[in-house]
Formats: C-alpha cells, sequence, structure tokens
C-alpha cells in the first residue's frame, strides 16, 4: 500500500506495484510523482505484531531518522510510535512524543534524538527524603538505539519500568512519612515499617546516590522476559550470538555484588527457578554460558 497527498490537500491510501524505497538512501531518492499527487509514505497491511511490517516501518525510521528535513524527522518519530503501539502493544494514549521536548510522568515517552543509551527511566540522582524538597515525576524515555529487534525492545521495557516501580514505590512512601511522622527521619522511620526485605533495600536505597539493587532486579527482569523468546536456531552458538542472548545477564552480574544482600538471594532465586522452567535447548545453553564463566563464590558459581 502507499498513502497519497492529493492536490488538494486529502490523503488516501491506494494498492500498488510500485517499488517502496528503504534505509539511509531513503532522503537522496526522487519521490515517486502520480497523477493523483504526492506519495508521502509507504505501509504494509499486516497483522498486528507481523516481523515483516515490523521490519519495514523500522527501515522506514532509520532511514529518516537522522534527515535535518523537519517533515522527514517528523515521519521517523511516527514511525517509532507507531512500532511501540503496534509491535509491542502499548496504547495509544500511553505513548507520547518527547523529541524536542520532556518525558510525560505516566506514559511512554520516544525521543528521536536520545541516542546516549537504549532508554533511561525514574528520576535523576536519589529521591529526596527530607520534608520540603518537592518530590519528583519518575518518567520513562526510550530512544532510537532501544529499537534493535522487537525481543530487545520488549526486555528494554519492562527493565525500565522496574526501575519506575521503584521510584514510583519510594515516593509514595517519602509522603507517608511526611505526612505521618514528626520526629524521626525517613531511613529510620523506614526501619520501623513491617516491609519486605526487598522492598525495604531498593526503598532505602533510592534516596542515596546508589543503584545496583534497582539495577540488579530491572536486568533480571529484561533478562528473563526476553531470553526463552528467541529462535536459538537463528543465533549462532559464538561471542557474537552469545552477546546477543546473555548481555543483560552480564550486566547483571557486574551489579550483583553491591547489590543489598536480600535482594542479591532474591536475583539467583528467580534466576535459578527461571532456567528450571526453560525449555531443554535454551537450559543448555544457559548452562554452557554459565560453566564458561563461574568462579569462587560469587554469581556465576551460585547459578551453576
Amino acid at each position: 500500500m502507499c498513502v497519497i497527498v492529493e492536490h488538494d490537500g486529502r490523503f488516501r491510501a491506494y494498492e500498488t506495484d510500485l517499488k517502496p524505497a528503504w534505509g539511509p538512501l531513503f532522503d537522496h531518492v526522487i519521490p515517486y510523482e502520480l497523477p493523483a499527487g504526492r506519495i508521502v509514505r509507504w505501509t504494509r497491511l499486516g497483522q498486528k505484531g507481523d516481523p515483516n511490517a515490523w521490519q519495514e516501518q523500522l527501515r522506514l525510521a532509520t532511514g529518516l531518522q537522522h534527515s535535518t528535513l523537519p517533515e522527514k524527522r517528523a515521519t521517523a518519530r511516527s514511525a517509532y510510535l507507531y512500532l511501540l503501539t503496534d509491535a509491542i502493544g502499548l496504547r495509544e494514549d500511553d505513548v507520547h512524543d518527547s523529541t524536542g521536548g520532556e518525558a510525560a510522568p505516566g506514559k511512554v515517552s520516544f525521543n528521536l534524538d536520545h541516542r546516549d543509551s537504549s532508554a533511561h527511566a525514574g528520576v535523576a540522582g536519589a529521591i529526596p527524603s527530607d520534608r520540603t524538597t518537592p518530590l519528583p515525576e519518575p518518567t520513562l524515555e526510550v530512544g532510537p538505539r532501544a529499537f534493535g529487534d522487537l525481543i530487545a525492545l520488549r526486555g528494554t521495557l519492562l527493565h525500565e519500568f522496574t526501575h519506575l516501580g521503584h521510584a514510583v514505590k519510594t515516593i509514595e512512601a517519602v509522603r507517608r512519612w511526611r505526612a505521618t511522622e514528626r520526629k524521626l527521619p525517613f531511613l529510620a522511620w523506614l526501619e520501623r515499617q513491617r516491609l519486605d526485605p526487598v522492598e525495604h533495600a531498593i526503598i532505602a536505597e533510592q534516596v542515596t546516590p546508589h543503584a545496583e539493587s534497582t539495577e540488579s532486579l530491572a536486568y533480571l527482569r529484561g533478562f528473563t522476559s526476553s531470553y526463552h523468546l528467541y529462535d536459538l536456531s537463528a543465533i549462532p552458538d559464538d561471542v557474537v550470538g552469545d552477546t546477543k542472548l546473555f548481555k543483560e545477564l552480564g550486566y547483571l552480574a557486574e551489579e550483583w555484588p553491591r547489590a543489598a544482600h536480600a535482594v542479591q538471594d532474591e536475583v539467583i532465586e528467580q534466576l535459578v527457578a527461571y532456567r528450571d522452567a526453560l525449555p531443554p535447548d535454551h537450559q543448555a545453553r544457559f548452562n554452557a554460558y554459565v560453566r564458561g564463566r563461574r568462579g569462587g563464590a560469587g554469581f556465576w558459581a551460585k547459578l551453576s
């Protein structure tokens, strides 16, 4: 299908056998001119989450994102936002275009110019735990680097939602402390609350400059929501393939030694349960990767 803007300014969709132009050279392609008007967009009408439709939309987005022309950048942004709703399944009112502006609380924001990382979520720095500093509103923002493949994008979003949930939980705790406690400082008050040890560790960490516990749990969620979805027959059993499959697990191993003890125990317990529930081929590759890294009494040894 192609979408045409007609000479009177109206848009129409037509079936066509013309070949669309994809990729970085898109900026240099002379647009097709038809008697009916000018082609402004190519699209494929497929099932929701169809891999072919995903790849074509991604090629469109990446081919236009570096353009200096405002209309082409707008098309790139629209394509990325479409992928979040069509391929991932977010509702349209849960997605926000933050390019050139600010991430919106309560939504998944997309920023075409965010290239330092795949995504970020929560708040910048420690959450205030005094009685007067205004409490921030946590946000979640993704950039083009998060769109490597559909499975990785889903894992990235769930990773960031973990950070978001930790920030929200901490802000709620600070609000309760401000409303009910007049003498004890926040951390002393927190010690008296009947909380799960993992929840206590996360809230206590969020009001400090540290992030090892929240990062450990975020990498855990990203990995355990993604690894089993990959078709191992399509991924080589080498360093490149292992990087694709186990990158999040490697980052988790780096954060885990400095996480709170309760979080360390929770991570290992969940990973062992996840491994034991994997299909045989995924379990065998997981175990082989772990065997190649274990040593001493650290993270890898506890998974053996």
